[in-house]
This record gives C-alpha cells, structure tokens and sequence, in this order.
C-alpha cells in the first residue's frame, strides 16, 4: 500500500510539473505572436516612410505586457 501511495504521489507531483510547463508555453506563444504582429506593423510602418516615435511608444506597451504575462 505505501508503494503505491509513493507511486500515487510522484505521478500527481510530475501531472503538476507538466501543467505548469504548459502554462508557460502558452505564455511564451503568446508573447511570441504579439511580437511577431508589432514587428510586422513596425517594419511595414518603416517602408511607408512613417514616424517610427508612435511604433517605439507601442514597443514600450507591449513589452509592459509581455512582462505582466510571464509574471
């Protein structure tokens, strides 16, 4: 019976491990897709002879962001 608590106990332990790994993908993916849309909006911005001041401003926004996502 104590085997099998142990056993029990370490499967719930890794189940935890996995679950917040996942979390942290997600988070990761997330951050990763805003960033890819900014630096798509930034460079097509830069092609069409815009102020990049407003783009730097969003930069500074979306890192804020970012940082509050992975917390």
């Amino acid at each position: 019976l104590e085997i099998i608590k142990a056993q029990t106990e370490k499967e719930i332990a890794l189940f935890k491990v996995q679950q917040e790994a996942k979390k942290e993908n997600a988070k990761d993916d997330m951050v990763n897709q805003i960033g890819s849309q900014f630096m798509t909006t930034l460079l097509t911005s830069s092609m069409q002879g815009k102020n990049p001041t407003e783009m730097i401003e969003s930069l500074k926004q979306l890192q804020n962001l970012a940082d509050e996502l992975k917390k």
